[in-house]
């Protein structure tokens, strides 16, 4: 997983009505199965359907028929190329209360993946929910780590901050807890029963200014054991100013609900057996 973060100003200068642009990606060490990017004011994404369905086994009301759909996807009507450029994985622009009221239409009950999906989006779109996000994370780095300098590579001073497991991960649970609701209620047992060993974070520095942070999060699960055999869970943080190609709007149209109603009711009309794609616009379950 990387997040890359981009501000007018320095971070550290930044007031809480001040929100930043940010753009995540999620893979499994091939092509990314998820984008999202929160740019003055408008939020992008892809979901990269077959590389996800490769991953999970294509299990799933969506993913167990990627075959069928990319191949119907090519034949779709130009007047939905949005839609078209959806399901193949390209940026779109979205409105993510939009899709939410539109799967509440559609019969989509309370806490649903969609309504959970809008909330979780205003963390990329709210400035204030941006800072207690920040002052979570700042004040567990500032309450538990130890900070040693660990010399320079490929251009950049790092330094290792080093946390120690259980007290960090219950520290930064009590600090997340309020954001819950917005985060898409996440389990937060994994960080309050996190296991009691050492946590290492690498922060690269540039020109004095903090330019990249990576940590391992499967040091945070207790399932996971020591050693060569331990799997990896890599998070990476980009933070840069000025203009970020990877943070930097997509020249993409918006994708509204509608549109891609209407592409997966041309899927169904021709291959009955897929119907079962149009209640995904209920849940947004993949």
């Amino acid at each position: 997983m990387a997040l890359a973060v981009k501000a007018d100003k320095p971070l550290r200068d930044l007031g809480r009505s001040d929100r930043v642009d940010t753009a995540a990606a999620v893979s499994f060490g091939g092509r990314d199965v998820l984008g999202v990017k929160s740019v003055d004011h408008e939020l992008y994404v892809r979901v990269g359907l077959a590389a996800l369905a490769a991953e999970v086994g294509h299990r799933g009301p969506v993913l167990r028929h990627v075959p069928e759909l990319e191949r119907l996807t090519d034949e779709l009507p130009s007047s939905l190329n949005v839609a078209q450029s959806a399901l193949r994985g390209e940026w779109v622009r979205v409105d993510s209360a939009e899709f939410g009221e539109f799967a509440e239409v559609l019969g989509g009950g309370a806490d649903t993946p969609a309504e959970r999906l809008a909330r979780s989006t205003s963390v990329l779109t709210t400035a204030e929910l941006q800072h207690q996000l920040a002052d979570a994370l700042r004040d567990t780095l500032s309450a538990h780590g130890s900070v040693r300098a660990d010399g320079e590579r490929d251009g950049a001073e790092h330094v290792t901050v080093t946390l120690p497991g259980r007290a960090a991960g219950r520290t930064l649970a009590a600090a997340l807890d309020p954001l819950r609701y917005y985060l898409g209620e996440p389990d937060l047992t994994p960080l309050t029963d996190a296991p009691d060993r050492p946590v290492r974070l690498d922060l690269a520095i540039r020109h004095g200014a903090l330019s990249s942070l990576t940590v391992d999060l499967g040091r945070l699960d207790r399932r996971n054991p020591d050693g060569p055999d331990a799997a990896t869970l890599p998070l990476r943080l980009d933070f840069a100013p000025g203009e970020v190609a990877y943070v930097a709007a997509p020249s993409v149209a918006q994708l509204h609900p509608q549109d891609l109603l209407a592409a997966l009711t041309f899927v169904t009309l021709r291959e009955p057996e897929l119907s079962s794609l149009l209640h995904t616009l209920r849940t947004l379950d993949l």
